[in-house]
C-alpha cells in the first residue's frame, strides 16, 4: 500500500511512483478519481506536466482538481524489437463517463504529450464499477 502521504507532489518511498494531490493529502489506502497513469515519459516531465495535466482533465469533466490524481509509471517501450524511447501512454482508470467527455480528455492528453514530443501517445481507459470499488481513508 502506497505512503506516499502529504500534499502536492510525492514520491512514495515504499513503491517508488509519483503522485499528484492538488489540495488534499493522499492518505493510505485513498484512491482518489480518476487516476491518470502516464507512462513512456521520464518522472521529471511527468511531474512538471503533472499540474497541467490535472487541471486539463478536471475542468473537461467538471470535478474539483483534487480528485485527479496523476501517477507516473516508469515504463521502456519496444516497437517492433527496438527500444522506442519516444512513445507515451496514458491509462485513466475512473467511473465511465459519456462518450463525448472520454474523447475530449483523450485529446486534449494528447495534444499536451504530443507537444512535448512524445510519438505516438496512446490513451487507454479503464472503467471501474463502482460496486467493486474501496476507499479507506483511515484515521
Amino acid at each position: 500500500v502506497c505512503q506516499a502521504g502529504g500534499g502536492g507532489l510525492r514520491i512514495c518511498p515504499g513503491c517508488d511512483i509519483l503522485y499528484l494531490s492538488v489540495f488534499h493529502p493522499i492518505e493510505k489506502g485513498v484512491f482518489l478519481m480518476p487516476q491518470v497513469i502516464v507512462k513512456g515519459i521520464s518522472r521529471e516531465k511527468t511531474a512538471a506536466l503533472a499540474p497541467r495535466i490535472a487541471e486539463t482533465v478536471a475542468s473537461i469533466i467538471a470535478v474539483p482538481e483534487e480528485w485527479i490524481v496523476v501517477e507516473h509509471n516508469e515504463v521502456a517501450f519496444f516497437r517492433g524489437g527496438k527500444a522506442d524511447a519516444r512513445s507515451a501512454m496514458v491509462v485513466i482508470q475512473w467511473k465511465q463517463r459519456p462518450k463525448e467527455l472520454q474523447e475530449k480528455v483523450a485529446k486534449a492528453l494528447a495534444d499536451l504529450l504530443l507537444a512535448e514530443g512524445s510519438r505516438p501517445v496512446e490513451i487507454i481507459y479503464q472503467n471501474l464499477d463502482m460496486d467493486d470499488f474501496y476507499e479507506y481513508k483511515g484515521e
